[in-house]
């Protein structure tokens, strides 16, 4: 009797102790956007920005926007160098556009202050991530000035995306994309359009060779509204740039001035069938059919792939001349629908573990009184 109450002791503590460890490590939501999940290192929804399966208050600030993809990647207010005022966004559940979803409001106080979070874990330098693949779907409120999306600029043409830039294009609502020092930046046209959200995609493929970053040959992209805009090679400096990611600012002199509903990070250069998942998974979301009727895929050689459950195409070219039709944008189901944590669940998943570790400490004391009577 006395061996099988220890025994029942030690099975509880231990059940216990398992499960307070397992609760210490962010549970990954799946399906993950368009249910493409490898590499995927950073995933910010706006719909579930605590990451809790509840939306905040309407209007409340958002200090720590937490990352859903199961890596803890948190974006938090933390600003670069002093005399800076950064400020945390603004949850808004239905900002117009967003298809009755929730957005964070970015607000811009100067070129470098504002609502501007950064990833301490990711450092998207080649020489630390040698390719990599991001997307994010924004509006713009105001274009005061340069409207910097995220990046790691230092002011040497590094891995940034600028939705709006005087600079460039027509000036009006034109934006820029880093390329490298070799290539300088490319004109992202309406990218800074305060008509209606957009979706931004690039991948950089790197190539690290003694040290330097030499790209693979043609192996970036540029994505604006699910249409390729151009492919590059990636000649951005392996090193000499920020070594944090930034969001709401480019990491040089550009804040961003709007709303930022999702932003999705992979640590690999996705092929143009899982960028068309992940394209549909958004555009369905927020039902951005109208920019993202169409959108062009790519591959080195002919060959047949399915990019949706409904749609399969043939793309016999290297150039964004092979167009998909909007049913390609049918995605999965979605996976904020399927959040594994709910407030019950979550009170429960933190207080189970304590109640096996006290109910196995109570069965180990009641066998030591029956010893010492």
């Amino acid at each position: 009797m006395k061996q099988s109450r220890k025994m029942a002791s030690a099975v509880l503590i231990l059940m216990g102790l398992v499960l307070a460890l397992s609760q210490s490590f962010v549970t990954a939501v799946t399906p993950a956007p368009g249910n493409v999940s490898n590499g995927l290192m950073l995933w910010l929804d706006a719909s579930d920005p605590l990451f809790t399966g509840s939306a905040p208050a309407n209007g409340s600030n958002v200090v720590t926007w937490k990352d859903k993809s199961g890596n803890a990647n948190d974006a938090v207010i933390n600003p670069y160098g002093v005399g800076q005022a950064h400020t945390a966004a603004i949850f808004e559940s239905a900002p117009s556009g967003f298809n009755n979803r929730p957005a964070l409001r970015f607000n811009r106080i100067d070129d470098n202050s504002g609502s501007v979070y950064e990833v301490s874990n990711i450092d998207i330098r080649a020489s630390s991530i040698s390719d990599i693949t991001v997307f994010s779907v924004y509006r713009p409120v105001a274009l005061a000035s340069n409207n910097g999306l995220w990046g790691n600029d230092d002011g040497n043409w590094d891995r940034f995306f600028i939705t709006f830039h005087p600079g460039f294009g027509d000036g009006t609502d034109d934006g820029v994309v880093g390329l490298g020092p070799a290539l300088g930046g490319e004109t992202v046209a309406n990218s800074g359009s305060t008509a209606a959200p957009s979706l931004f995609a690039i991948s950089y493929g790197g190539n690290l060779v003694n040290g330097a970053n030499v790209g693979d040959t043609n192996g970036s992209y540029v994505y604006f509204n699910c249409n390729l805009q151009r492919t590059f090679t990636d000649s951005t400096h392996s090193a000499l740039a920020r070594t944090r990611l930034s969001i709401g600012w480019d990491g040089n002199d550009s804040v961003f001035d709007g709303y930022v509903a999702e932003m999705i990070v992979y640590n690999r250069v996705l092929t143009s069938q899982e960028v068309g998942h992940v394209n549909g998974y958004l555009a369905s979301k927020y039902n951005l059919a109208s920019g993202c009727a169409t959108f062009a895929t790519t591959t080195t050689s002919p060959t047949t792939t399915t990019v949706a459950p409904t749609t399969t195409v043939v793309s016999t070219s290297t150039t964004p001349s092979t167009q998909v039709s909007g049913s390609a944008l049918s995605a999965p189901v979605e996976a904020s629908s399927q959040l594994p944590q709910t407030g019950t669940r979550s009170l429960l998943n933190s207080v189970l573990p304590l109640l096996l570790i006290a109910s196995g400490l109570l069965i180990r004391r009641s066998s030591r009184r029956q010893v010492q009577v």
